[in-house]
């Protein structure tokens, strides 16, 4: 069984690899989103629930992600830089330094790098949230129900808390009134910049070329097309094709950029270039 659906009862073992594991995109920690596989099929850690209260604590505590994105698949990719250090988290002002403290604990990039102990982060949260102390967690048999015992009970703790954080009402960061669809590209703002967004991916500066494929060149192919207006890049299939890098031939030498075919951080800036303040 799952608890609440945020990844914290999730199957120790994972799949066999015939299918991916199942979680919840904005709550899977990001060695999930591109999973070990060996003999037993995909590698699940207990690491990946302290991940998932971790997101869950800061949307309770603030209403929004601790990773920028305007869907759930802009805020996975930005997971994936996060991993590989072109990505910091999105921690808001409003939280207490022991609140902040506890995230990134819980949100370190790596499974190896965040907290293990959950009895004892259970007691900082309540710590943190100004809470009666919990009664002493019972030992119970078999040993795999006590992970989601410690999770409803972390996940009590900071709906509780959720009320004593705030001073003054949450002011979200600027964003669109919509998601941004592929169809109608939106502006909106994370660390790297101001810009459209079309929902699949949010990078600014992952790199991509004629053969690769996957939501990078979705974004690309919907920036070109319905922001752009340049239909020769065909249908948005995912797939980096001859049409597509025409497509971005022609855009870069509209842009005035080295007409290269290749979509680097100085295409990417020029594709989601927006003019309102």
């Amino acid at each position: 069984a799952r608890l609440a659906d945020f990844n914290m009862a999730a199957e120790l073992e994972g799949t066999h690899a015939y299918t991916p594991a199942f979680a919840t995109p904005d709550y899977t920690p990001p060695e999930l989103l591109w999973p070990e596989v060996d003999e037993r099929g995909t590698r699940i850690r207990p690491s990946a629930d302290v991940w998932a209260f971790g997101v869950l604590a800061h949307v309770v505590l603030t209403g929004a992600f601790p990773l920028p994105g305007g869907t759930s698949e802009a805020r996975s990719d930005a997971a994936m830089r996060y991993t590989r250090g072109r990505e910091e988290l999105r921690l808001s002002p409003a939280l207490s330094d022991a609140w902040r403290d506890i995230l990134r604990d819980c949100l370190a990039p790596t499974h190896a790098e965040r907290t293990t102990d959950t009895a004892a982060l259970l007691r900082r949260v309540e710590e943190a949230a100004g809470a009666s102390r919990s009664p002493r967690l019972p030992r119970l048999r078999p040993r795999r129900w006590r992970r989601p015992v410690l999770a409803a009970a972390l996940a009590g703790a900071v709906v509780g808390a959720a009320s004593l954080v705030y001073t003054t009402p949450w002011e979200p960061e600027p964003a669109a009134a919509a998601p941004p669809t592929c169809e109608k590209p939106v502006v909106y703002e994370d660390a790297d910049g101001r810009g459209y967004q079309a929902g699949h991916s949010g990078t600014w500066d992952f790199t991509i070329a004629r053969g690769d494929g996957g939501s990078q060149v979705r974004e690309l192919q919907c920036l070109l097309r319905y922001l752009h207006g340049i239909t020769a890049v065909g249908e948005v299939d995912g797939d980096f094709g001859p049409m597509t890098q025409g497509a971005v031939v022609t855009f870069q030498e509209r842009a005035g950029l080295d007409a290269d075919g290749i979509v680097g951080p100085a295409t990417w800036r020029a594709l989601r270039e927006t003019d309102e303040a």
